[in-house]
This record gives structure tokens, sequence and C-alpha cells, in this order.
């Protein structure tokens, strides 16, 4: 989270309970890997919990190192490879698990291409305006392949789905991007990691569809007793 210690804990923890609801609600195989994203996001909150600690305070300092290293490989190497993949793996028409196909393996080029720039170069992390500056001290060639190609494997997979509701997971993924890079520009990395609460409650609406369970299930009963009634 992008504000404090404890945002990024009372984050963590809210995503770690969609995650285990998400995984106990999951209807179908296919969909688990979608229902793991809650559960990687809150790790991913606690590691940056750590980095505020480790930025602010002196026994933490220790620990700084491994949970920058720790967010980054989330925000940089999980996601393309791992958004991709969970999309093709629920995916049941062949025509379209093709095109998932392809963007699977460009998320894992350009996953392993990121793990490679994270090992080889130096990232610093820093308090600034309130917020956690990841400094990613890349060579400019690596800098433009990660904005041109990280996003299509991460961002497009969800609108190519023949499930509907996993398109909502494409709409949060842009809209809460285009934000975070308009609002908090200098810190895109840590802020859009902001709305991992929206896009797990989205993730939730794929894996649990609440108009088969529920009350909008006990209306649709009702309404077929009263038909033949």
């Amino acid at each position: 989270m992008c504000f404090s210690a404890t945002a990024s804990i009372t984050a963590g923890v809210v995503l770690g309970g969609i995650g285990l609801v998400t995984m106990a609600k999951v209807d179908a195989p296919e969909k688990r890997m979608l229902a793991m994203i809650p559960i990687l996001f809150s790790i991913q909150q606690f590691s940056e919990a750590i980095v505020w600690k480790s930025l602010t305070t002196d026994s933490f300092t220790s620990w700084h190192q491994g949970a920058v290293y720790s967010f980054l490989l989330f925000a940089q190497v999980v996601w393309p490879a791992y958004i991709s993949g969970s999309v093709l793996r629920s995916e049941g028409e062949e025509k379209r698990k093709r095109w998932l196909r392809i963007l699977f393996a460009m998320g894992l080029l350009i996953s392993g291409f990121l793990l490679y720039c994270l090992v080889r170069y130096p990232v610093e992390a820093s308090v600034r305006e309130h917020h956690i500056f990841y400094d990613l001290q890349y060579p400019a060639y690596a800098i433009l392949l990660m904005k041109i190609f990280y996003f299509l494997p991460a961002f497009v997979p969800p609108f190519l789905s023949s499930n509907k509701r996993i398109v909502t997971i494409g709409v949060v993924l842009v809209v809460s991007y285009l934000l975070s890079r308009l609002v908090f520009e200098k810190y895109v990395i840590s802020v859009w990691c902001f709305f991992a609460t929206t896009i797990s409650l989205a993730v939730l609406y794929v894996v649990y569809p609440l108009q088969e369970r529920g009350i909008p299930g006990y209306l649709m009963r009702m309404t077929k007793y009263k038909r033949y009634r």
C-alpha cells in the first residue's frame, strides 16, 4: 500500500480474507489459479509493509533488501505470467485458447526478462511524499521493453475470455492502472497495488457466481416455484 505500514498490513489482512473466501467458494478446478490472486496480493502487501518498516524503524533495517525484492518479484515477475496463465487455465474455447497461449508465452518471456533485470541491476526504495518510490536502475532498453510488453500479458487476457465475468477483472486492471498513472505517476509500482482489493473482489465475483447462490439464487427459485403453482 502506498500510504503507511499500517495501511499495507490492513490491506494484507483484508486481501487474505478475500482469498480464503475465493478458495473456499471456487466452483471449478480450472478457476483455482484465479482464486489464488487475492492471496498473492495479500503476500505482496505484507512485503511492502516490511519495506515501510525497514525504511522507518531501525530494528527492521536488516529486512529491507529482502522485502524490496519480495515486493518487486510480485509486481514485475509474477503478474505478467500468472494473470495470463490463470485466464488460459480457465478458458474452455479452443479458438480463444490459441490467443491466450501466445499471451501466456509472452508473459513467461517478459517475466523471465524482468527477473534477470531484478537480479542483474540495482534497485532502491525510499519514502517520498508519503509513498514508496522504487528506483529501478535498469538500462533504457529494458525500461522500454517493460513498458511495451508488460501490459499485454498482464492486462489483455481477461478481455479475451469467453467468461464475461473474467472481463470484469480486465476492466478493473485497466481502470486502476490508468488512475494510478494519472494521479501518482512516480509511484505507480506501489500505488497500483492500492487497487488490489478491488481486483480481488472482481476475482470473487468470477469464482463465486452470485446469480446461482445466495439471495439472487433464492429469488430465482421462488420465481420458478410461483410460476408452477
